[in-house]
């Protein structure tokens, strides 16, 4: 038998294919926002989400939760249980659940479990990739190219967060307080240069596994210079962003698809 899943059983029991029922987006920051907001919402059967669309008390509408990520919307069948006025601070409704049998909550309370936990078969994975570049510019590129290839390069299926330090000092303070996949660096920095970070990472036992791309103008010795630091890999400028792309698919082991 064809294994559905649990997401399509809730479906079926809520009803979602209803053509004339309303859908309203309600899109979390990230995983913890959402599952915080669906468990509020199994616990007390009601949830206030902002609109501006006309409705009525007793209509009927579906709430499409969503967070960067996830590859499709979670949909949960409500009714309008009461309007904000115009003098509230948020405008908007007080969503109660449509009625269900204990099965079906038992069902999306597992599903909330998989989701939190990064099941592949619902969440995207998310990549951090931190880029150390003292040119806004070429910084920005990179960010925004990788944001593009986890839709077009990866097919959805990674999520990339890319913070930027354009100093030595700010890369290290970040590395030192949030997790990364990859690090990015060029070597020419304004003050202490790339290498210098990379040396840092190769010495600190909770950092030296992290894949590190040096990228950097230069000949020979330039190339030398990092590997000789710890680089993995040194690309040369001016680089070509499908080659930054399929740089970090192959450090991280990452199935791309045709990319065109």
């Amino acid at each position: 038998m064809h294994d559905t899943g649990p997401i399509y059983l809730i479906e079926r029991h809520l009803r979602i294919d209803d053509l004339d029922m309303m859908s309203l987006p309600v899109e979390c920051d990230d995983v913890e926002h959402f599952t915080h907001a669906l468990r509020g919402l199994i616990s007390s059967g009601r949830t206030f989400v902002e609109t501006k669309r006309s409705l009525s008390v007793g209509q009927s509408v579906t709430l499409a939760f969503s967070f960067p990520g996830l590859l499709r919307p979670l949909h949960l069948a409500t009714t309008v249980a009461s309007i904000s006025d115009d003098s509230a601070p948020e405008r908007g409704i007080d969503a109660e659940l449509a009625e269900f049998g204990s099965d079906v909550q038992e069902q999306l309370s597992a599903l909330i479990e998989k989701i939190e936990t990064g099941n592949p078969k619902y969440v995207a994975r998310t990549v951090r990739v931190l880029v150390v570049e003292d040119n806004p510019h070429c910084a920005k590129l990179i960010q925004e190219g990788l944001y593009l290839a986890g839709k077009r390069a990866f097919g959805n299926r990674v999520v990339f967060e890319v913070p930027m330090a354009s100093n030595a000092a700010d890369a290290l303070s970040f590395l030192h307080s949030r997790p990364i996949d990859v690090l990015i660096t060029d070597i020419f920095l304004g003050g202490v240069s790339g290498t210098s970070v990379i040396e840092h990472v190769r010495g600190e036992s909770n950092l030296r596994s992290i894949p590190v791309i040096a990228i950097s103008a230069g000949d020979d010795t330039t190339r030398q210079v990092a590997m000789e630091a710890g680089a993995d890999i040194f690309l040369p400028k001016p680089v070509r962003l499908r080659q930054i792309v399929s740089t970090v698919g192959r450090v991280l082991n990452l199935e791309q698809v045709a990319w065109r």
